[in-house]
């Protein structure tokens, strides 16, 4: 595989995830949806519109939670449910060897969270995912799904990034691009290089484990850390490393 060595910042693909399935999944909805989320055009050749960049920002509020622990902290999705009780994705170096977590969904509100064990995601992937209780309806991110390749993620795609950085209190949004994409993982989990247009806020610390949003508020990945290219020192989960 050949990269372009652009600088850029890496990210975890929601394709190489596989979610437990005992937990339901947010189905994509129509911009009529109550919930501003959108539907990319499909095969059956409707058409859907294009969902503004004021909408996926409120998708990501909606989605994007705040993980703090006694050593740690960053960003996570709410991806999934079952009865009460949400399922979160976020890094595996956010959540660390942590056996507890608080995590403050948009509405301000605070849980404790527990990691999930047992989840069937490779191991060496930074990835890992929390859950909590609660009888406090939240929406779910909608993951972009490799069943439909109509409007595939393509090099120099629009795409969005949300976080919150350790610092603030606020959530931060940013417009950026894709410059690198694998067809196959790296040995932990990345898939997607991209970087942030001039002018936009980049990503700090904090950050790690927020959503990588397509411009159909779709998620595809989550921000994990630091900012490089992909180059030749990488490795890919077989254990190939990629041509520069």
């Amino acid at each position: 595989m050949k990269f372009n060595r652009l600088f850029g910042i890496l990210s975890i693909a929601i394709l190489t995830i596989t979610l437990p399935l005992q937990y339901s999944i947010s189905a994509p909805k129509k911009l009529s949806s109550p919930i501003p989320s959108a539907t990319p055009p499909t095969e059956d050749g409707v058409d859907y519109q294009l969902p503004t960049p004021a909408i996926v920002q409120k998708v990501a509020r909606d989605i994007t939670v705040r993980i703090s622990s006694a050593t740690n902290g960053g960003s996570g999705v709410l991806v999934a449910k079952k009865g009460n009780t949400y399922l979160v994705l976020t890094n595996k170096h956010v959540a660390g060897r942590e056996s507890q977590f608080q995590i403050q969904t948009p509405d301000g509100q605070k849980h404790t969270a527990q990691p999930v064990k047992n989840t069937g995601i490779n191991p060496k992937y930074d990835v890992a995912l929390l859950q909590f209780t609660s009888p406090n309806k939240y929406q779910l991110a909608t993951l972009k799904s490799d069943e439909n390749q109509v409007n595939p993620l393509t090099i120099d795609r629009t795409i969005y990034s949300a976080g919150f950085p350790f610092d603030s209190k606020d959530l931060r949004f940013s417009v950026g691009e894709v410059t690198q994409l694998s067809d196959v993982p790296l040995d932990d989990g990345t898939q997607i290089g991209y970087k942030m247009h001039k002018g936009q806020k980049q990503l700090r610390q904090g950050m790690s484990g927020g959503p990588i949003i397509d411009v159909w508020g779709q998620v595809i990945g989550i921000n994990t850390i630091g900012s490089h290219p992909i180059v030749p020192s990488y490795t890919y989960f077989d254990g190939s490393k990629p041509i520069a």
